[in-house]
């Protein structure tokens, strides 16, 4: 990460690299309604599968995890989300489920980011695994 808040990628098998810079914006969950969305942080042309990858502050992180909970609760789901203060890290405990693969435990250690506007902490929470959409 570059001081002007950029970002330069390089390729680990030839000399292909680029630089894209960050910016704010807005994301929902796919499904959700288009009216509901979070401000985060992201990088220019930076994907997972076509999916967007945020950076929530600690505010927007918590305001879109009580979103989620609250909506999971509705439909039956347990949802459990903790932040623990002495790791700075955001996790879900997902040990009442079957299946194995969404049993594993998701944790979001906080980290600091250059930005245009100086340097700001985020959570990467679902960041290159939800199905983030720019809003």
């Amino acid at each position: 990460m570059h001081k002007n808040g950029s970002v330069t990628y390089e390729c680990g098998y030839c000399d292909y690299s680029y630089t894209s810079s960050l910016f704010k914006g807005r994301v929902g969950g796919f499904g959700w309604p288009e009216t509901k969305s979070f401000p985060c942080w992201l990088v220019q042309n930076e994907h997972w599968n076509g999916w967007a990858c945020p950076s929530f502050s600690f505010a927007s992180a918590k305001a879109m995890l009580k979103y989620i909970v609250q909506k999971n609760d509705e439909l039956g789901y347990t949802s459990d989300w903790k932040y623990d203060k002495k790791t700075d890290t955001f996790a879900y405990d997902n040990n009442d489920e079957k299946d194995a693969f969404q049993a594993l435990p998701e944790e979001y250690v906080g980290h600091d980011i250059n930005t245009p506007l100086g340097a700001k902490h985020v959570y990467d929470i679902g960041s290159h695994c939800w199905c983030w959409e720019l809003r």
